[in-house]
């Protein structure tokens, strides 16, 4: 998005620097960090197709869209989110009743728990 606007990276030292980077309407970088992450669910990269799945990178210069022609039904998105919503009012509900329960609509679904969160990172 930024190197769109004509902006480049500034590559920052360490998380301090990119948090106190101010970015203005004037800026011409804009702060990036790399670290290595241990927390649950992070990878190191997003990719939200499968191999099955055929892709359109022409359309948009710095987003894929997917082609395929397999599509959820609206009433099995309406049966996940029902059962979604049942399991979260449920007491017994936790991470992994909701990680089986979203693998079983979302077959290439997978979660890996190091017992570390995000919020506990931030």
């Amino acid at each position: 998005f930024f190197g769109e606007l004509g902006m480049n990276i500034k590559y920052c030292k360490d998380e301090v620097d990119a948090k106190t980077t101010i970015i203005t309407s004037e800026t011409t970088e804009y702060p990036v960090f790399f670290f290595n992450s241990d927390t649950s669910g992070e990878k190191l990269y997003e990719e939200f197709y499968t191999e099955d799945d055929v892709i359109d990178e022409e359309t948009f210069t710095s987003l894929g869209r997917i082609k395929s022609d397999s599509k959820s039904t609206e009433r099995s998105i309406a049966l996940a989110i029902g059962e979604l919503k049942t399991l979260m009012n449920n007491d017994n509900c936790n991470k992994q009743s909701i990680v089986n329960l979203l693998s079983m609509y979302i077959p290439d679904f997978s979660h890996i728990e190091t017992g570390k969160s995000l919020d506990q990172k931030m």
